[in-house]
């Protein structure tokens, strides 16, 4: 995606109440070792078909974490972003980027780079984890986790959004949803070109930037590792 490996998309405050709030939940959650032990075989059965959708402690509601499709939240969702980036970078690379998110819908990239690990566009716990593991693959420079892996912090995650609630309604939902998957979409593309032309440089500032978005919320994704556990501190 041409323009979208600039370092500078990253540098941007996603400011949505509901991703701050879940992003300070998520930090305190990993700090807390006692609850990092999600149960092996609460989840064993889930991710070993690597086809089944895993089972979350406690009962789940699935439109508590239901994303609306309501095309107008879409266009603002875009739009918020376009124009985070054109305050950030400029009116060049905000160009580029809303020109190349003209010929590709983000939620058919999130499904292409997500949907192989079994999370959903259409699931707000799913979008979370994938944000999440995408700027903490981008903050560490880090290789994509395994299946296993990435269904355990999806466990993680519904149980820490179950546990605090989500009081937002499907069309705030959708465009905190959809915020999340354009700037995973962008880190995902972005990184890519950067390894293809080996851009040490944008590599660093990626990992800089996607560092210091989440220390915002009280969390270092550089003192963080995933594993069987979910996401825990290293």
């Amino acid at each position: 995606m041409p323009g979208v490996s600039r370092a500078q998309i990253f540098d941007t405050q996603f400011s949505a109440t509901i991703m701050n709030s879940n992003l300070s939940s998520m930090a305190t959650y990993t700090r807390n070792t006692d609850q990092l032990k999600i149960e092996r075989s609460r989840i064993e059965d889930s991710y070993s078909s690597h086809g089944r959708r895993p089972h979350w402690s406690g009962t789940r509601d699935a439109s508590l974490f239901s994303v609306g499709a309501d095309p107008r939240a879409s266009v603002d969702a875009k739009r918020d972003f376009i124009a985070s980036i054109r305050r950030t970078s400029g009116d060049r690379v905000a160009d580029l980027i809303a020109a190349d998110f003209d010929r590709r819908d983000v939620r058919a990239a999130f499904r292409e780079i997500a949907g192989p690990y079994g999370l959903r566009s259409d699931d707000y716990g799913d979008v979370f984890t994938a944000y999440v593991i995408v700027m903490w693959m981008v903050a560490n420079q880090a290789p994509a986790p395994t299946f296993d892996v990435v269904q355990a912090v999806n466990a993680q995650s519904h149980d820490v959004l179950a546990r605090d609630g989500l009081r937002e309604g499907r069309i705030e939902r959708q465009l905190a949803a959809e915020g999340m998957m354009y700037e995973l979409v962008a880190a995902t593309y972005g990184r890519q070109e950067a390894e293809r032309v080996g851009d040490v440089g944008t590599l660093n500032r990626m990992a800089t930037l996607a560092r210091r978005k989440f220390l915002r919320s009280n969390m270092d994704l550089t003192d963080m590792a995933l594993g069987r556990d979910g996401m825990v501190r290293r």
